[in-house]
């Protein structure tokens, strides 16, 4: 099988959060720049956008409760009820209380498989140093396949690493045409569908680089890698 890689939705300002939603048959994700709350319909290739007064840093359903998502609003954690087509959320309501702190917000967030959601962690531990091994840009959000192995998002560099954990070796490389790739998630009915987000921050582009990056800002879709990825896990609160 050829491999793939095809914009399906955009642009935005910053995506970020993508997360497969068994339930629906879909993907959401978020514009923190532009404060949405997005869907992404695969079946009619539509998007749907929920507009909130806060940057949104990621989403995640919330298990059991129907149109009910968890979100990074601001530097809260909240519940926002949404569903799934209005323009606007029918109900936001604060669920935690962040740091006030001037500038900070919740950045990424992901469920474990417990229904735990952890939001801007970080262990300190080194799993792979692009710079050893000459990849220009830093890594961002990533995903997990059945065997083990990690997929990358490379914002900077316009690519997605396949890298494994235990080896730290670098198993295969997925250009992107958007040079700030943010994060991945696979999706699909048997889950081996790569989602990718994508920033339009054109200014942080080389001048020489710019006729590479076609699609900036754009969600796009990857097939025909050849592994499959495993049902992600909701929020539960």
């Amino acid at each position: 099988m050829v491999v793939e890689v095809k914009p399906v939705a955009g642009p935005f300002v910053l995506g970020e959060g993508p997360h497969w939603d068994e339930e629906t048959k879909s993907l959401y994700f978020v514009d923190i720049n532009g404060q949405f709350l997005c869907k992404f319909n695969p079946a009619t290739e539509t998007v749907t956008k929920c507009a909130l007064d806060r940057k949104v840093g990621f989403v995640l359903p919330v298990e059991g409760k129907k149109d009910q998502f968890l979100i990074g609003y601001g530097e809260d954690f909240a519940v926002v009820t949404w569903d799934g087509q209005s323009e606007k959320p029918q109900d936001v309501s604060i669920h935690v209380k962040g740091d006030p702190s001037p500038d900070n917000r919740i950045n990424d967030g992901k469920a474990d498989p417990t229904g735990r959601v952890y939001a801007g962690e970080y262990d300190g531990q080194m799993v792979f140093d692009l710079k050893e091994n000459n990849i220009k840009g830093i890594p961002d959000g990533m995903t997990i396949d059945e065997q083990g192995k990690l997929w990358v998002s490379v914002f900077g560099g316009g690519k997605i690493i396949r890298v494994d954990p235990d080896t730290k070796q670098l198993l295969f490389t997925l250009p992107v045409p958007a040079h700030q790739t943010t994060s991945v998630a696979w999706g699909g009915d048997n889950y081996d569908e790569l989602y990718i987000t994508s920033a339009n921050f054109p200014d942080y582009i080389p001048e020489e680089e710019r006729d590479k990056y076609s699609h900036n800002g754009y969600l796009f879709k990857a097939t025909g890698l050849g592994v499959k990825g495993l049902p992600p896990t909701n929020a539960k609160l």
